[in-house]
């Protein structure tokens, strides 16, 4: 089994101003996705980097995944300098509407699991339920962004290749 992290990064930590949040998968033999760990909180950068490494080290991911936008620019630049992380810069494609109605299918066919009981479960579907017009979408993002990363390596991995 793959762990992989995927991280939403924002940049101030301030009242009216967004969270970060880290989303652990494990990638099971079957294909399936179960979502393990959601980590949601607001944070200046200098914090932020020092808690993508302490999770890091608590899950021991194969990929940490990152969006190359704002605080995600700098945190992958300093993470890939400063650490040996398996640390993956992810540009996001189209709006946020557009990336979650993307990884619907795979949810709808069962290839995503959620624990049956977590501390942070009732705030993730509360959050999932109310996109994308609930007040909060770190975590949608986070969860979305690992879901569309996966579904772009699996098109590729079963591409024909062309001698």
């Amino acid at each position: 089994m793959k762990i992989v992290q995927s991280w939403d990064t924002a940049i101030k930590a301030g009242v009216g101003h967004d969270a970060s949040a880290c989303a652990t998968f494990v990638q099971t033999h079957d294909g399936g996705h179960r979502l393990i760990d959601m980590w949601v909180k607001k944070l200046e950068y200098p914090e932020l980097k020092r808690v993508v490494v302490e999770r890091a080290e608590h899950f021991m991911p194969h990929a940490i995944l990152i969006e190359d936008k704002a605080s995600g620019q700098s945190l992958i630049q300093d993470l890939k300098r400063e650490s040996g992380l398996p640390i993956i810069a992810v540009m996001p494609q189209g709006d946020k509407i557009t990336r979650f109605a993307r990884i619907t299918p795979m949810i709808e066919a069962g290839k995503v699991a959620l624990p049956i009981r977590a501390s942070w479960l009732a705030a993730f579907e509360q959050e999932v339920m109310a996109f994308p017009h609930g007040a909060h979408d770190d975590q949608v993002d986070a969860f979305s962004q690992y879901l569309n990363w996966v579904r772009v390596h699996e098109a590729r991995a079963v591409g024909v290749r062309r001698l």
